[in-house]
């Protein structure tokens, strides 16, 4: 596996001569805007068409059928906001990481891959470090004094779909969607394969957290930032460490979506599992 991954990158690394604006800004950006809107797609027919109806009954919150399938006319009001944020917020943010980084001499860029134990070692310490942002990002953002200006934009959205992941203000895009990819790659000086995994897998870890379907056999639960969205003082964070920590997740433990916060391994929903009037 380390000899294909050793390859590849050999391969991506003379076709742009070794140049780290290749590496650190252009494929990073161009990485994360397609796996968004890749991840995205699926989801975004289905929240505009309502069909296959059959996927209703995985839906985490009731529906409401004046709300849905959503219009185009607020699809495309999305739409337009995200790609603002992802080209004339996040470019110019990524470019000026860039440069700073360039003091540290990207002491992560070298001409062998890493090897596979580094890439997991590299992406849990990324993760940790990510996630002590993002949950104190998030918590500000929800104080008074700043959620009305800047982070009441994305909960205008209190049932979420794919889309809206980073439908949020630019500030918030900057300190919650930038900057929790790249600073903590910048910290560990990391060689640009992590980078590229991380934003990867990241980006679609965050789109799916919009979802609003709790779908069988599926890698991946929502339910634990869809419950933030209807209950907006509980999960702050991505994976909820710091949430059980500082006892930000104490509602979240007494709901039914704490019971359902699992994979499903049924074709039967999660409401027909556990449902809410037991």
């Amino acid at each position: 596996m380390y000899y294909h991954i050793n390859s590849l990158w050999h391969s991506i690394y003379h076709w742009c001569e070794g140049d780290p604006r290749f590496l650190y800004i252009i494929i990073p950006v161009c990485l994360r805007i397609s796996i968004y809107w890749t991840v995205c797609l699926p989801f975004t027919l289905i929240d505009l068409t309502g069909k296959p109806e059959f996927l209703h009954k995985y839906k985490i919150q009731k529906l409401d059928f004046k709300k849905y399938p959503i219009r185009v006319a607020d699809a495309i009001a999305v739409i337009r906001r995200v790609l603002f944020n992802q080209t004339f917020v996040a470019i110019p943010c990524v470019i000026l990481i860039y440069h700073l980084w360039k003091f540290w001499e990207f002491r992560g860029l070298k001409y062998e891959a890493p090897s596979i134990f580094f890439i997991i070692i590299h992406f849990f310490l990324h993760a940790i470090l990510s996630e002590i942002i993002v949950y104190i990002v998030h918590r500000t953002l929800h104080t008074r004094a700043i959620y009305k200006h800047i982070h009441k934009t994305h909960h205008l959205w209190d049932v979420p779909i794919a889309i809206t992941a980073v439908y949020v203000h630019p500030v918030e895009h900057i300190f919650m969607n930038v900057i929790p990819f790249y600073i903590p790659s910048f910290i560990f000086g990391a060689h640009p394969i992590n980078l590229w995994i991380w934003i990867a897998i990241g980006t679609s870890y965050n789109v799916l957290d919009h979802i609003g379907y709790h779908l069988p056999f599926f890698p991946h639960s929502p339910e634990y930032h869809d419950f933030h969205h209807k209950r907006i003082w509980n999960n702050f964070g991505s994976v909820g460490f710091l949430d059980k920590l500082f006892g930000t997740d104490d509602l979240f433990k007494k709901s039914k979506e704490y019971q359902r916060h699992i994979i499903l391994l049924s074709f039967k929903s999660m409401k027909e599992l556990i449902p809410d009037d037991d």
